[in-house]
């Protein structure tokens, strides 16, 4: 997974706390088909894939770098360096971390504070979990 440099943490500290802090989840796959020689995604595809991606991390910022902005020999050698391929998944089973290694009034806490922040969804998938 590509993570956009203004999003790149390395300090294990930060990582750690994180992890133990946010809720996230994670998709794990099922039947994942791929072989030794996955489809390569080259030129004007690996390139659309690049430059819808950067637009869309770029979009919520003041000043969103675009891929055009770059010399096309710099976009073109950082192209050279990724390795872009097609996997065919067959299914997905989500898995939740949603303080569900807290006690009670902490999970509600977190739980309130998605409702109050915006983000509605979360709050009633902790909901759910905690059913």
């Amino acid at each position: 997974m590509y993570v956009p440099d203004h999003f790149r943490e390395d300090r294990a500290d930060v990582l750690h706390q994180a992890v133990r802090q946010i809720g996230f989840a994670t998709l794990v796959t099922q039947g994942l088909q791929a072989n030794h020689l996955p489809m390569l995604l080259e030129g004007g595809v690996l390139r659309a894939h690049v430059t819808a991606l950067s637009d869309m991390h770029g979009a919520p910022r003041d000043e969103p770098w675009k891929v055009s902005d770059a010399p096309s020999s710099y976009v073109d050698g950082l192209l050279r360096a990724i390795v872009g391929f097609e996997l065919s998944i067959t299914s997905l089973d989500g898995k939740w971390k949603l303080s569900q290694n807290r006690e009670a009034a902490g999970r509600a806490a977190v739980q309130g504070g998605f409702q109050q922040g915006g983000h509605e969804e979360l709050s009633r998938l902790m909901a759910q979990a905690d059913d």
